[in-house]
């Protein structure tokens, strides 16, 4: 048990660091922050900078232990040198001690060995840790050419799982914790305490000062705790950028009617901004923000232009054009990253996807390969449980995987039945939208409305797997229910108040019985490898090759591993003096055959 308290300190300094990164960044550039979540921002920044590190350490070397350990001690000194010492004690953190144990927990007993965390992001993290990156790895198994930044950070910061042989995977869980610091902020800052009032009017007395983007983050406590169930231990990057999602379009909620403490609207965009390519460089998949960021700039340079002129103008200031370049080169930094690893790693920085630009480079995955990698992504994400494959032609798997999308996510469904009835009693309470008489307020809600829906088509059309899209899935039922106070002036209507409390109950009484679920589902059960079987074969050129007997898992098998069994097909060569491995390509006559 002694690796499980090495775990834990692990975990709690690790979130020390990265907010310690995050705020030395903001001191050496001498700018101020773009949101009022101070700790969320310079974690996320702290997270960002250290996958930035780890991503060009690698194009040369592995990212081994020490070189996190180094990481990790700048940001601990970062941290307590610049964190107000009148404001740090063990009092005044206890909240966050107590928020961090609880998610600790979460991570050691909520473990379940997730398919894909140990058929390729395991084996992924592994490599960025062992050595340079090598030219062609999807060519040894062709899902680690699946292309994303977060591996980076798992890299510096599930160090100890490779240590003590043990998958605590705690990257998630910092994520969360920097989640939960939002909501521990909101409450502190509107919680209104009286001893003579109820627990439910209490809520009902905070719930009437709360802006929509607060009281969207509030209700997104529900849909965060589900699926912190189900990645909460294991290293998806799905889990990352359901977060973001949702982070995303709270913080666009409160760009429309509140001045977050006198920041201008142009470095909440920036913030904004940074946060969407931040996601994109995890999982393309989330392109369509893109475009959701085009437009917001362009409503506000439309229908705003006093404040457009007025916020320009800011630029002059050094602070300001200091924070714009930080900004520009930290999402420059992670796009350039994120470009170069997929072309090394597959010769297509957005691998499986056919792209219109095709690079003729030694290592390149064969079409063949590729082609067949991108099925089994979309095949099995519209088939669901079915094994039908004529059911694939003219749309007929619609009907089949919505009734299996309906049975596996009550949870969402519950969400959209309570979406319903608040939209039942805002039209019954106040006027709808009148069309012919529009603002800038309406407008930025329609745009973040008709995102939402353009998002959750595209990614139905591409790869209706409900993890692909989780944050766009519950981010709009949460921006129906909070509608009707977008853009309005608190203290919000009593009939609004009265029904998001009686919501709220109802998700608290919700998620106690699913956290009881989950208990009696898994148990308490220590994390540990799986058994995996697997042989020692030989590739094309004679290099010795760990087959995986155990379908597609791998998890901890040594290097070089795959579960494919083309592996005899395949040429490895080696660097120089033996030290790692260079390349991996195929024998395109063996393949052919």
């Amino acid at each position: 048990m002694l690796d499980i308290l090495f775990f834990y300190l692990w975990f709690f300094l690790w979130i020390i660091a990265v907010i310690g990164i995050g705020k030395s960044i903001y001191k050496l550039f001498n700018i101020k922050n773009l949101i009022e979540y101070q700790q969320f921002e310079f974690g996320i920044v702290g997270i960002a900078i250290i996958i930035i590190i780890v991503g060009f350490v690698n194009f040369w070397d592995g990212f081994s232990l020490t070189c996190s350990l180094i990481l990790f001690l700048c940001g601990l000194s970062g941290f307590f040198f610049f964190y107000p010492r009148k404001k740090f004690s063990l009092n005044s953190i206890k909240k966050e001690i107590f928020l961090g144990s609880i998610i600790f927990c979460a991570i050691l007993t909520w473990f379940h060995p997730i398919h894909d965390t140990g058929g390729y992001h395991f084996t992924a993290i592994n490599w960025i840790i062992t050595q340079q990156i090598p030219f062609g790895l999807a060519n040894l198994y062709s899902r680690l050419g699946f292309n994303t930044t977060w591996f980076l950070g798992e890299a510096c910061f599930e160090q100890l799982v490779f240590f003590f042989h043990r998958p605590l995977f705690i990257m998630n869980g910092m994520l969360l914790f920097l989640y939960s610091s939002v909501i521990i902020s909101i409450f502190n800052h509107s919680f209104k305490d009286n001893k003579n009032m109820s627990c439910f009017e209490k809520i009902q007395t905070t719930f009437q000062y709360l802006t929509a983007g607060e009281m969207f983050l509030i209700l997104s406590i529900f849909p965060v705790i589900l699926m912190t169930g189900y990645f909460i231990s294991t290293a998806s990057p799905d889990f990352p950028v359901f977060i973001l999602i949702i982070m995303i379009f709270a913080f666009s909620i409160q760009l429309i009617n509140k001045k977050l403490s006198g920041i201008s609207w142009y470095n909440q965009i920036l913030f904004i901004g940074f946060l969407i390519f931040f996601v994109l460089s995890i999982k393309t998949s989330s392109i369509p923000l893109v475009f959701f960021l085009v437009g917001l700039i362009f409503i506000k340079a439309i229908f705003n232009k006093n404040g457009l002129k007025n916020n320009f103008h800011t630029l002059k200031n050094f602070s300001h054009t200091k924070t714009t370049f930080l900004f520009f080169a930290i999402i420059a930094s992670l796009i350039v990253i994120f470009l170069l690893r997929g072309l090394i790693l597959s010769g297509n920085p957005l691998f499986p996807m056919n792209t219109p630009i095709q690079f003729n480079l030694p290592w390149n995955v064969p079409k063949e390969i590729t082609i067949e990698t991108m099925n089994e992504v979309i095949i099995p994400a519209r088939l669901y449980t079915n094994n039908d494959l004529s059911l694939l032609s003219d749309m007929k798997w619609v009907f089949p995987w919505s009734i299996v999308f309906i049975k596996k996510n009550i949870t969402l469904l519950v969400i959209w039945m309570t979406t319903i009835v608040s939209i039942i009693t805002f039209l019954i309470n106040e006027r709808p939208l009148n069309i012919k008489r529009l603002n800038i307020i309406e407008i930025q809600k329609i745009l973040i409305f008709f995102s939402l829906i353009i998002a959750l088509v595209f990614w139905f059309f591409s790869a209706p797997d409900p993890r692909f899209g989780y944050g766009f899935l519950y981010a709009l039922p949460l921006f129906l229910i909070v509608f009707p106070i977008v853009g309005k002036e608190q203290p919000n209507p009593r009939w609004f108040v009265n029904l998001i409390s009686r919501i709220l109950c109802f998700y608290l009484v919700m998620v106690g019985l699913l956290i009881i679920a989950m208990f009696v589902i898994w148990g308490f059960t220590i994390p540990h490898y799986p058994d995996i079987s697997y042989s020692l074969e030989k590739s094309a050129n004679d290099e010795l090759i760990f087959f995986s007997h155990s379908w597609d898992q791998i998890w901890d098998m040594p290097l070089p591993n795959t579960p494919e069994d083309i592996y005899s097909k395949i040429i490895i060569e080696k660097n120089p003096n033996n030290k790692g491995y260079h390349m991996f390509s195929f024998n395109n006559s063996l393949l052919r055959s």
